[in-house]
């Protein structure tokens, strides 16, 4: 029964992604685009990074070993 209770949970919740650039996709991302480098406001600015994230893998060429 607690598989239900969790189904029903993220039924009703709203959707925890980020719509990024835009809330919808564009017809033409050409045309998106070049509205967007006059007019800010039409893109959907990206969620901030905590502190300490570490969800994001960098490579350093010079402590490569393989």
């Amino acid at each position: 029964m607690r598989i239900l209770r969790v189904l029903f949970r993220q039924l009703l919740s709203p959707p925890a992604t980020n719509r990024f650039p835009t809330t919808y996709a564009p017809k033409s991302v050409k045309d998106f685009l070049a509205r967007a480098a006059t007019d800010g406001s039409l893109v959907t600015p990206p969620v901030p990074v905590p502190p300490r994230f570490r969800g994001k893998i960098a490579y350093d060429r010079e402590k490569c070993i393989g």
